[in-house]
């Protein structure tokens, strides 16, 4: 998203360049472990880094927090566009950012699939036969399913904040509650995902819009809009608890299905976004928002900088990240995919990253300053 400002009481500084620290820095993590995970995750966990991000810490992992952040900035932005500019002038903004984010799908698709031909893995045929596919988003390998996914939810999100106003909120979010829960029911019955798909867009819309219902709260009261309770965060923290236990179990080769811990898999599963997954996730967020609200100047310290500076370009940076993933994959044909080598591929990757998002923060700079 392009900046926008927020209240002084959040991030004070000056109007040009104002954003909101605390979502900027949880996005450049974010990521961070996308990235990580995928290399990992690439090399069949080989370097045991998947265990220690979200992914082995409980039923939810960066992927879900970073859908959920990009709800939330939409919300925000918005919300107050919206208000600012009028619903058609958000409208065409709105399409604008599909088409940017289907650039950058067919861009990523198009990279990972020459890097493919150079090194022989596929033919010229099969390698066209799946442009054309990712083209009408039916082939979503390469780590390109969030793109797909945004590509698909942003405009019913735009839907929903064109038609209802702030004071109907609830039938929003009641709305989108009736559509995840048939979802669900449609799981359960054996009719999961659109053939090629890796998300199921009817489940992963509840969870963006009850981001964007929170962005746009927050937009209008540059307040927490989560309230401080007490009880509350103790039960978030109990189900964070359990779900590190469970997952950590699982990590250690236990068979879960024979243990006291055995529960549906449909209850967490990633595609469908599982209940139990879900509810997990907004435990995580309420965790974090009661120990560092928004307002916390953890967020602006300078140890996170790089974390702030690569959360200004996520969707950038998360293309750039699709590619890199499959290089590191292509590299580790040549010097084998040790653990030792898994790890300095990684390390390599991020620091990669945060260069090009130094590289792009210079280049938006200049930009602004010949505008002035």
């Amino acid at each position: 998203m392009s900046s926008f400002e927020v209240p002084n009481s959040v991030n004070p500084c000056s109007a040009s360049k104002c954003r909101i620290s605390s979502i900027d820095c949880m996005r450049g993590l974010m990521l961070a472990m996308v990235l990580a995970d995928h290399i990992d995750s690439q090399h069949y966990n080989n370097a045991g880094i998947v265990k220690w991000t979200l992914m082995g810490l409980g039923f939810s992992d960066a992927s879900d927090v970073f859908v959920f952040l990009s709800g939330f900035v939409f919300g925000y932005a918005y919300g107050k566009r919206i208000k600012r500019n009028g619903k058609i002038s958000s409208f065409n903004h709105g399409l604008v950012r599909i088409l940017q984010i289907y650039v950058g799908l067919i861009t990523c698709s198009f990279c990972v699939g020459l890097l493919q031909l150079c090194m022989g893995f596929v033919s010229w045929n099969v390698q066209c036969k799946l442009l054309l596919s990712s083209c009408c988003l039916g082939n979503q390998s390469f780590n390109t399913g969030i793109l797909s996914l945004y590509i698909v939810l942003l405009p019913w999100l735009l839907l929903l904040f064109l038609t209802f106003s702030e004071n109907l909120q609830w039938l929003v979010i009641s709305l989108s509650l009736a559509v995840y829960v048939f979802a669900q029911i449609e799981a359960c019955h054996g009719r999961h995902l659109p053939a090629g798909w890796l998300f199921q867009p009817m489940a992963w819309q509840f969870l963006m819009v009850v981001a964007a219902v929170s962005g746009r709260k927050f937009g209008a009261s540059g307040r927490n809009v989560c309230h401080r309770s007490r009880g509350l965060f103790a039960t978030s923290l109990l189900i964070l608890i359990f779900g590190l236990v469970v997952k950590k179990l699982e990590w250690f080769q236990l068979d879960l299905h024979t243990s006291v811990f055995f529960w549906n898999h449909s209850l967490i599963d990633k595609s469908n976004l599982g209940p139990l997954r879900l509810l997990h996730l907004f435990s995580m967020v309420y965790v974090t928002l009661f120990l560092w609200p928004p307002d916390s100047a953890m967020w602006s310290s300078r140890i996170l900088s790089p974390m702030r500076t690569c959360g200004r370009h996520s969707l950038t940076l998360y293309c750039i990240g699709v590619v890199l993933t499959e290089l590191t994959s292509i590299i580790s044909h040549w010097t084998g995919d040790s653990t030792a080598t898994v790890w300095m591929l990684v390390i390599d990757a991020l620091a990669l990253q945060c260069c090009m998002a130094y590289v792009l923060d210079l280049g938006f700079d200049r930009v602004r300053a010949s505008q002035t």
